[in-house]
């Protein structure tokens, strides 16, 4: 699970963020109704919470550089018992009907434990907007983050 969570803390500061500071609707819309059940844990990260990001991180053979400020950030965990692999399949169905592109992952996932992971957002101008991932690990438990903010992903 630690491995999980480093990964998942790695890819939100890694590929995320939003530059107007407010969420989408639909995405506000998407967390509250699966926020909530047996088997579900939900957290909210605020500004407060938060500060500027300066990282250095490998996406796909190459170092990138990433600079800037984090609003918000929406986790949501569902565990094996609460059927976590349809949550994240009807999760991935909404987000694919939204603005959002999906973000191609590095392809070489050997040393992770997941048996799915999509990553959507998108780009205006040098700066990425409310980025969302969906993880589901091989023990079927399953990850929602959504990340506003106004993060800068160079190549260093």
């Amino acid at each position: 699970m630690k491995k999980i969570i480093l990964l998942t803390a790695a890819l939100s500061l890694g590929i995320i963020a939003a530059s107007i500071g407010q969420t989408l609707p639909e995405v506000d819309k998407l967390y509250s109704k699966y926020s909530s059940g047996e088997g579900v844990l939900a957290l909210t990260l605020n500004k407060e919470m938060l500060d500027a990001v300066d990282m250095d991180f490998d996406w796909n053979d190459q170092m990138k550089h990433m600079t800037g400020d984090i609003y918000q950030v929406k986790f949501i965990t569902f565990s094996e018992g609460s059927q976590s692999s349809q949550k994240v399949k009807e999760l991935s169905s909404a987000l694919s009907g939204m603005s959002l592109k999906e973000i191609k992952l590095p392809e070489d996932k050997s040393e992770t434990d997941l048996r799915y992971a999509k990553i959507f957002g998108d780009k205006h101008g040098q700066y990425y907007h409310n980025v969302i991932m969906l993880i589901l690990t091989e023990d079927n438990t399953g990850l929602f983050v959504a990340v506003n903010g106004k993060l800068k992903v160079e190549k260093q």
